[in-house]
């Protein structure tokens, strides 16, 4: 997901287990990923989940 204008990514750095900061030239945060989203996310968190996007 990019959080900025398109811009190209200089650098990437696990800050946490599965999560990706995409960095530019200026060392500003232009993206980030979260890898095997679907491991990281609890059970419940799924429930909630699809309960808020049937209404």
């Amino acid at each position: 997901m990019r959080v900025s204008k398109p811009s190209v990514s200089t650098e990437s750095e696990e800050v946490a287990p599965g999560i990706v900061l995409d960095f530019d030239e200026r060392n500003q945060v232009i993206g980030f990923e979260i890898e095997d989203v679907d491991y990281q996310v609890s059970d419940e968190d799924k429930r909630l989940n699809r309960m808020f996007y049937r209404s």
